[in-house]
């Protein structure tokens, strides 16, 4: 646990609020900045504006519904731990607070500031390891970008969410001259490589896109709420990223080294009108600009045809 902790208090009774707030204080280490909500509309207007370590959330509440409320910051803020407390010994109540997605659950009778303290841990670590494990099913541990079981869960939800009525566009590329960096140089410079290939490409999309590593040097970007036909900006995208992964050296443990890329843009519903055939343009566009050769970044393709680029 860090030095100082930020806890929200969501609790309706004033007393029961400063009673916590004082257990809370007597702690040295760590030390707590508190921020109290009276009911849980104020506090999930308190989670809007600021990152908590935890939150305690009473379940009897006069206004509110505590599971409800806890069902509702569990959706909206799934990286936050919550810890249930309530004024009755009630098993049944500690039991649906657990399924509904806290991590602890403490009588208010059982109150101390050593309970308060072993309660905000448990639901701390509880979530970081929640966390590890989702991290550890839906990114790639070499680039940390996204993998395929999250890229296609995203394109499934893009796809649903869009009908036929936004664009989209999915972006693939693969790394020409990766193969001979790895049997050169050997796995290792390989890694790196493409470790520097996933920060080029971060810096060259926006915040909101999603960019997944496929698998060995192949690598997609899937682009929501396209203007218009979804042409323009998938052409603009492209050639970022040509300019960023191809547009200067990889500087590797003493080596210069040069990259080609091909790539290839399908668009929905543009192009296809499912997913299988969405992904399936986009892979032919691509291979079909790796068997065409590799022309410079900027060369006057476009989304529609493919585009490659070299260094060196």
């Amino acid at each position: 646990m860090s030095d100082k902790l930020d806890i929200l208090l969501i609790d309706d009774s004033a007393d029961d609020r400063e009673a916590i707030g004082r257990l809370l204080r007597k702690s040295e280490t760590p030390q707590f900045n508190i921020t109290e909500a009276e009911c849980g509309e104020s506090g999930l207007d308190s989670l809007r504006g600021t990152a908590f370590d935890c939150v305690l959330l009473d379940f009897s509440m006069p206004k509110d519904d505590g599971l409800t409320i806890l069902r509702e910051i569990v959706l909206r803020f799934p990286e936050i731990g919550i810890v249930m407390m309530n004024g009755l010994g009630n098993e049944r109540v500690a039991v649906d607070a657990l399924k509904s997605g806290a991590q602890d659950y403490i009588q208010k009778s059982d109150l101390s500031t050593p309970t308060l303290l072993k309660s905000i841990q448990s639901a701390m670590l509880s979530k970081q390891q929640e966390a590890e494990i989702i991290r550890r099913a839906n990114y790639d541990d070499l680039t940390g970008l996204a993998n395929r079981r999250l890229f296609d869960e995203r394109l499934e939800h893009a796809m649903a969410r869009s009908g036929q009525s936004t664009v989209l566009a999915v972006i693939l590329f693969d790394l020409n001259g990766f193969k001979p960096i790895n049997d050169t140089y050997g796995h290792a410079v390989g890694d790196k490589v493409l470790k520097e290939v996933a920060d080029r490409c971060r810096r060259a999309l926006r915040s909101g896109d999603t960019i997944a590593r496929l698998g060995g040097d192949e690598f997609v970007v899937l682009l929501e709420n396209l203007p218009d036909d979804g042409l323009q900006v998938a052409s603009s995208v492209e050639q970022r990223l040509a300019e960023s992964i191809c547009g200067s050296p990889y500087e590797i443990d003493g080596q210069s080294l040069g990259i080609d890329l091909s790539i290839g843009t399908g668009l929905f519903p543009t192009m296809a009108r499912s997913r299988a055939d969405l992904l399936r343009v986009a892979d032919e566009k691509m291979y079909r600009m790796k068997r065409g050769g590799s022309p410079p970044a900027g060369g006057g393709e476009t989304a529609d045809e493919g585009a490659a680029c070299t260094f060196g």
